[in-house]
């Protein structure tokens, strides 16, 4: 099956994605592009975002055609672009209309990918859950990662408009918190989702 793990920033979707790999033998990809998207202005960011995400997760979903047997653990999924696109359209100053007229075209066209076996939304009980784990993160954009407001909005969207998508593009949807260890978190994914694997021995805690 194919596994999408979303959430704000954060959360630990990339952990639970390398946990789920190194213990449970999934394939980790990543359609993460926050690199690529420096310097650009807010709508050519993210529509950068939208065509890089989109493209990768085609790559994956090909991928996992051609061997349909294995699992693939994908720490993100082009939802995602959508509430980070509203909140930095609104911080641009563009119209409401306008924003809203951007958000449904890319809703529609997200709707139209293949859907994923599961979504597994990792979702914080207390916002301070995941502004403390932004802090010791090595990004070059941390300091705008760290805004309590962008993070606030980014979560409160995924808990309003974000569950009724999910529920769209999705065979499955898992509300996992994000409050539990990275061990934990992709143990239960597996078990909630009646995965028959083996797990291997992990070193460390699993935090984040």
């Amino acid at each position: 099956m194919i596994i999408s793990l979303v959430g704000v920033h954060g959360v630990g979707k990339t952990r639970t994605a390398r946990v789920l790999a190194k213990v449970y033998n999934f394939k980790h990809r990543s359609i993460e592009a926050i690199d690529s998207a420096y310097g650009l202005d807010p709508v050519s960011r993210q529509l950068m975002f939208l065509s890089v995400y989109v493209k990768r997760f085609l790559d994956i979903h090909r991928e996992w055609l051609s061997s349909p047997n294995c699992n693939i653990v994908v720490d993100s999924h082009p939802l995602l672009v959508l509430p980070y696109t509203e909140y930095w359209l609104m911080n641009a100053g563009l119209e409401r209309r306008e924003i809203n007229d951007i958000i449904s075209g890319m809703t529609t066209l997200i709707k139209r990918l293949p859907k994923v076996d599961a979504i597994v939304y990792i979702s914080p009980t207390n916002i301070y859950t995941v502004l403390k784990r932004i802090s010791i993160r090595n990004h070059f954009n941390i300091a705008e990662e760290l805004k309590r407001n962008y993070v606030e909005f980014i979560d409160s969207w995924l808990k309003s408009k974000g569950i009724e998508i999910m529920k769209e593009i999705a065979k499955t949807t898992l509300t996992i918190p994000a409050e539990w260890n990275g061990n934990y978190r992709a143990a239960e994914i597996v078990r909630r989702l009646n995965i028959s694997t083996r797990p291997r021995p992990l070193d460390g805690d699993g935090e984040g």
